[in-house]
């Protein structure tokens, strides 16, 4: 709290994919653009230290410049906020990216945004979860995803949610069938909507 002056909300935890990314003292890279919620353009992996020394404490000061999170070298992950909603959500976001890359070095090795590109997108998210609140009628709005964290951001604006399987995206070509599944969801509960946002 004295060197993050600005967060009022610290949330430490041992998720497991981050545990596993901090177990080979891997930052998490600009391989998405979301990467950009922990304020930088990747999300950086302190130094092990032994826990609760002031040793590993100054590591975490230091992977947190300019950051509201990081991994913790062979621990886990901490995420900082101005509240404890906040906070949580970041830590889930900095978890669902860690398996997001795990899953891509499972595959290979992932395109990297460009600092330039990151640039961009960290100008651009300081108004992240603010751009539906930008349209006059909010009750108009109907969200689809098959995250989790988007879905509970979505609910605590009071916009309409469906929750997309996952496997759907998967198997698709293209989205096709992921909007013909929204849909017959939003017929079977008889949503109204103006606007249709998938996330």
């Amino acid at each position: 709290y004295i060197n993050k002056k600005d967060s009022k909300a610290i949330v430490h935890c041992h998720s497991k994919h981050a545990l596993i990314l901090s177990c080979f003292g891997k930052r998490i890279p600009s391989f998405h653009y979301m990467v950009a919620v922990a304020g930088g353009e990747d999300i950086k992996c302190a130094k092990y230290a032994t826990y609760g020394t002031s040793e590993l404490s100054k590591n975490i000061i230091k992977a947190l410049r300019g950051r509201n999170a990081c991994l913790i070298g062979n621990h886990g992950q901490v995420s900082f906020s101005n509240s404890l909603s906040k906070a949580f959500e970041l830590a889930q976001e900095v978890e669902y990216l860690s398996e997001q890359y795990l899953g891509c070095l499972r595959t290979g090795k992932p395109k990297i945004l460009s600092k330039s590109q990151m640039t961009k997108v960290l100008l651009k998210v300081k108004n992240y979860k603010q751009d539906w609140k930008k349209v006059d009628n909010i009750d108009k709005i109907l969200v689809t995803s098959d995250c989790d964290v988007m879905l509970n951001i979505a609910k605590k604006e009071g916009v309409d949610c469906i929750n997309r399987p996952s496997h759907l995206a998967e198997d698709s070509s293209s989205m096709e069938s992921v909007i013909l599944d929204s849909f017959e969801q939003i017929q079977q509960r008889d949503i109204k909507f103006k606007y249709l946002i998938l996330l």
